[in-house]
């Protein structure tokens, strides 16, 4: 071969050598897929100019879009880009995708049924936009999905039971939303959950207890529903004022005599139970009580128990729930009084809950264990006050 024909023929030669060395993108339905999201996400085309049809998206000319070593998109990181767009059904076309970042944006609409496609999807994250409808009950077939972040938007309808079968989910945070109907119980078999926020939505119902079988959960949000217990109203039924039956006071109301029914609605065990014991066992359970802050002050002077005490009781097992402590000093006394809330909410909360919510069950706490029983309330104003709004 002469010169001008090796001349010639290099660059075809170079052409050649790069196609060897630069892996190509996988096929074209990549590229089509990623411009149908881009319609759909982008549809004035204001912030992902760099996807062109033109384009290879793993070369790294695609803004916020990584592929893996086999030129599969594995990545779509779009979050606080400005998009007001919609989520597009082709995103079920990259099947290698395993996160999927789109929160702070402004997209509205719903999310497609077809993003259950994804089953290698690991993280998902559209919180933080102003999506709406339900949540699809088809999210159940993504087996692979570990963290599911949902929050701040506006989704309603009821919380799909099939995310019970999403055995990798270990953290699920749909607060914020409009969501409504009962907790699923299947959550509760989700051995790997370790946070779940359920907060500010219109949620009903009670805890399901099978959500205590969860191993790993860490962190239980579920403030600002309207999720019911059972304690007042157990102890409004034994006072009896409004019902065709005689008064009965309890006389023993403690944390180790609130249990949790099957749908983990707590309710109040061992009324007039001390009528059937020896002295000596009833006795043994006043100390028990006395010890623990339980035992109304007049008691030491009257040795009667009276609807107040059970009343006063009450309020100190309220302390017990809003501080997460067994015993409640009088500093801690002190700052519900003064609603200085870090002195005496749970600290495990670590500052994580409503202030309203928290002043209102003080309020009602200190009522009930005010020093003289006659300035206690009633249990039914107890339910009132219970039942009525924040505001």
């Amino acid at each position: 071969m002469d010169l001008s024909s090796f001349l010639l023929l290099l660059p075809l030669f170079l052409f050649l050598t790069t196609l060897t060395h630069t892996p190509t993108v996988y096929g074209n339905t990549q590229l089509r897929a990623l411009m149908d999201i881009k319609a759909s996400l982008d549809p004035d085309n204001t912030y992902l100019a760099s996807w062109t049809v033109m384009g290879n998206p793993c070369d790294g000319s695609f803004e916020g879009v990584f592929c893996n070593d086999n030129a599969h998109v594995a990545n779509i990181s779009l979050q606080g880009k400005g998009l007001s767009g919609k989520l597009s059904p082709a995103l079920s076309e990259l099947k290698q995708l395993t996160g999927l970042y789109l929160h702070y944006n402004s997209l509205s609409g719903g999310i497609p049924k077809e993003l259950s496609n994804l089953t290698n999807l690991v993280d998902l994250y559209l919180n933080v936009n102003n999506l709406s409808g339900t949540i699809p009950v088809e999210l159940g077939n993504m087996d692979s999905l570990q963290v599911l972040q949902l929050c701040y938007n506006q989704f309603s309808g009821s919380i799909p039971t099939q995310l019970g079968s999403m055995k990798k989910l270990s953290v699920v945070s749909l607060q914020s939303n409009h969501l409504s109907g009962a907790l699923p119980a299947s959550l509760g078999d989700l051995g790997m959950l370790k946070r779940l926020d359920l907060s500010f939505n219109r949620l009903f119902g009670s805890i399901p207890t099978r959500l205590a079988d969860a191993p790993m959960l860490r962190v239980l949000d579920v403030r600002n529903n309207t999720l019911s217990g059972n304690v007042p109203l157990g102890i409004e039924y034994l006072h009896g004022s409004k019902l065709n039956k005689p008064a009965l006071i309890h006389q023993n109301i403690s944390v180790k005599n609130v249990l949790l029914d099957q749908r983990f609605k707590p309710l109040l065990s061992d009324s007039g139970l001390h009528q059937l014991l020896t002295k000596d066992t009833v006795y043994s359970s006043l100390k028990a009580s006395a010890a623990m802050g339980y035992l109304a002050p007049e008691y030491a002077t009257t040795g009667r128990f009276t609807q107040k005490s059970d009343i006063y009781a009450f309020g100190v097992l309220v302390f017990q729930i809003i501080s997460g402590k067994r015993k409640f000093a009088s500093a801690a006394r002190f700052a519900a009084e003064s609603c200085t809330f870090i002195d005496f909410i749970d600290p495990n909360l670590h500052g994580r809950f409503c202030e309203l919510e928290a002043a209102k069950f003080a309020k009602i706490a200190l009522m009930c264990t005010h020093e003289t029983p006659e300035q206690r309330p009633s249990i039914e104003e107890v339910v009132q006050e219970l039942c009525s709004p924040l505001c």
